[in-house]
C-alpha cells in the first residue's frame, strides 16, 4: 500500500522515494496537495522531471498564494526514457515506472568472477 510510504516518519518530510520493484525502476512522489492538471511529468534525455504548481486566489480576490516544486530523477543506465509511465493514486501518490533492461536485471543477481592465480 503506497500510503504507508509517506506516513511512516512525518519528521523526515520526504516528498519522494526511489527504488526497484520486480524488475521495474519506480519513483514515488507525494503530490497530495496538487490536482492532476497541476502536474507535469516529462523525460529529458535520461532524466525524469516532475513539476507541480498550485495557485490559489485569496478570499479577498486581490492576492495569490502559489505552491510549487520541481524534482529531477536520473534514470539508471540502459533504461529507455520512452518506456517511462506514470499513475496517480487517490491518496495523492504519483508512481513513475520504467522497466529495467535485461542486462541490469541479470547483473542484480550477480555474476561470479573467477580468481586468476598468478
Amino acid at each position: 500500500d503506497d500510503r504507508t510510504l509517506f506516513t511512516i516518519d512525518k519528521t523526515q518530510n520526504d516528498i519522494s522515494q526511489v527504488g526497484i520493484v520486480d524488475d521495474t525502476y519506480k519513483i514515488l512522489v507525494n503530490v497530495q496537495n496538487y490536482k492532476p492538471e497541476e502536474l507535469v511529468i516529462k523525460t529529458v534525455n535520461n532524466t525524469v522531471k516532475v513539476e507541480a504548481k498550485h495557485e490559489e486566489k485569496a478570499s479577498n480576490g486581490h492576492s495569490y498564494s502559489t505552491q510549487s516544486f520541481n524534482q529531477s530523477f536520473t534514470l539508471p543506465a540502459g533504461v529507455d526514457p520512452e518506456t517511462v509511465s506514470s499513475a496517480l493514486s487517490k491518496q495523492g501518490v504519483l508512481t513513475i515506472s520504467a522497466p529495467l533492461p535485461k542486462v541490469l536485471k541479470s547483473s542484480e543477481v550477480g555474476r561470479p568472477i573467477p580468481i586468476k592465480h598468478m
